[in-house]
């Protein structure tokens, strides 16, 4: 049985690489939403290609990246729909996966395939090419939602039901050996693509990030913590995006205190952090270090600036902070460390409205029920 495939596109200003990307990837359906604010000639390229039963939609997306990719859903009426970025083409692999599942005989599962990409060089971003896996394919059905502003994920979201090329034939699981080291070989090879990078360019920012990142994934703490200082040194020299550097700041931060559990030395990297970006992440941790120093009352007041960068922060506070009862758990700890047990036992119910198997919330909540009656 010949199954379908509808391309479905997010675009803004990718018009170096969306023709690219769509003669890379064999369709049957293009729907390609451009968001109204793009200013290059990315709708100029893609009008001519669009055919009778294709669409081509503007969307003002206010990086609601989710909303932009439910708009498109509505379009779609392929047996599956591939989600890649503008700027991503298929790995040879993923094209040897996508033929097979297409001209299977198999029934459509419900599922979503974690397939190797290969990200484009863009020349604005200085961001040199790389390979990564990311769930781009997935079956059409009813019910089919996206949710989540920054970074998006099915609705009611299982892992259990993805797969990840190329070790998973139709409907078979991972195997976790050979996921690791295909995992670990394209951690390498971006290891080598930004390697090269920065010696061509030293000053190349974007290069100096992704390769403390990917050090990160490595597991090199000390190249990794080396290579966020080069950047920021960089980023004093020679400006950039603030933004980015704040992001930096913030990873690097973390080494120090979930790798090396060094409170003293994040904490001031998270202040740098925070007045470099508006976001949540640096009072977040900030809040969590004063309180694991027993200062509540100043982690509550680190936690009032995060409820005021909510606005900055889409995807910390809505996907992990607030959605996962994070901030609320952090207040509730406050308050029980200052002996206001209603205050905190409120917090903790907040949680588990959010996050129902929470554990330690239930046991905290459980404990201030049985002492203070609460």
């Amino acid at each position: 049985m010949q199954q379908t495939l509808t391309l479905a596109l997010i675009l803004k200003n990718e018009a170096d690489t969306v023709l690219d990307v769509i003669d890379s990837i064999p369709h049957d359906q293009l729907v390609v939403g451009i968001d109204s604010t793009s200013t290059d000639a990315t709708r100029a390229l893609v009008e001519p290609l669009i055919r009778t039963r294709d669409v081509l939609f503007e969307f003002n997306f206010h990086d609601d990246f989710a909303g932009s990719r439910n708009k498109a859903l509505e379009f779609c009426w392929g047996d599956f729909i591939l989600f890649p970025d503008g700027h991503e083409v298929l790995h040879e692999e993923s094209k040897a996966y996508l033929t097979r599942t297409l001209d299977s005989d198999s029934p459509v599962r419900d599922f979503d395939v974690f397939m190797p990409v290969i990200r484009l060089h863009q020349p604005d971003s200085m961001m040199p090419q790389s390979q990564s896996p990311r769930a781009i394919l997935f079956r059409n059905h009813k019910g089919f939602h996206f949710e989540g502003r920054a970074h998006n994920y099915l609705t009611g979201y299982d892992h259990a039901k993805a797969v990840m090329l190329p070790e998973v034939i139709f409907d078979h699981g991972v195997s976790y050996q050979k996921l690791t080291e295909r995992v670990l070989q394209r951690r390498r090879m971006n290891l080598e693509v930004f390697s090269d990078a920065v010696k061509a360019d030293p000053k190349n920012l974007w290069a100096w990030f992704y390769l403390a990142d990917t050090y990160v994934d490595l597991n090199d703490a000390d190249k990794a913590i080396a290579a966020y200082n080069i950047y920021m040194q960089q980023f004093q020299k020679c400006g950039g995006s603030s933004e980015q550097a704040g992001q930096a700041l913030i990873y690097l931060a973390h080494i120090y205190l979930f790798g090396r559990e060094d409170l003293d030395a994040a904490y001031p990297i998270y202040q740098w952090a925070s007045l470099m970006t508006p976001r949540a992440e640096p009072y977040f941790y900030m809040a969590w270090i004063q309180f694991k120093k027993g200062n509540a009352l100043l982690a509550l007041e680190l936690l009032l600036r995060v409820d005021l960068a909510r606005p900055a922060s889409p995807y910390f506070l809505e996907e992990h902070v607030y959605n996962g009862g994070s901030v609320w758990e952090l207040k509730g700890l406050c308050y029980n460390l200052l002996g206001e047990a209603r205050a905190a036992a409120d917090c903790f119910e907040q949680v588990l409205k959010l996050f129902p198997a929470n554990v330690d919330c239930k046991e905290n909540l459980e404990k201030l029920r049985a002492v203070c009656g609460v």
